[in-house]
């Protein structure tokens, strides 16, 4: 890989709960990235960052056996992302979802995150985050 890596991040949400975000996960995405918001048992509001996961089918991942849901007290927030575009000097990597998961697990400390925290991604990574509403084509302000 190159000296620096740049990943552009399109999310689409909120979806309120698992059973929300299930039929757009199958129906609109294959591989991708999402976002679990909420709270911990012991956490006050407001709710907050707690899970970034990756998957080569996101409708697989986004269940109700999900190993992360008995951490998070309620419903969780869910977004789900998609790598929109990378600038990678030479061909394409197969890392990129790897990358955006642990710069993003990473730099943000995410409490359900345990493995990917600890320490920085292995190459320079910047991730740049854009936030969609669910019809996919108005941005969030």
């Amino acid at each position: 890989m190159g000296t620096h890596i740049s990943i552009v991040v399109d999310w689409y949400g909120p979806y309120k709960g698992i059973q929300e975000a299930r039929e757009p996960a199958e129906n609109d995405y294959g591989d991708g990235l999402y976002l679990f918001i909420g709270r911990q048992k012991y956490q006050k509001w407001p709710p907050k960052l707690l899970y970034v996961g990756i998957s080569g089918s996101l409708h697989n991942r986004i269940t109700t056996h999900h190993e992360k849901l008995p951490y998070i007290a309620g419903e969780p927030i869910i977004w789900l992302g998609e790598i929109a575009s990378y600038g990678i000097p030479g061909p394409a990597s197969q890392n990129l979802l790897h990358l955006a998961e642990w710069a993003t697990a990473y730099f943000l400390k995410l409490s359900l995150n345990s493995k990917k925290t600890f320490n920085p991604p292995n190459y320079p990574v910047m991730v740049v985050n854009r936030w969609w509403k669910k019809d996919y084509k108005t941005r969030r302000k």
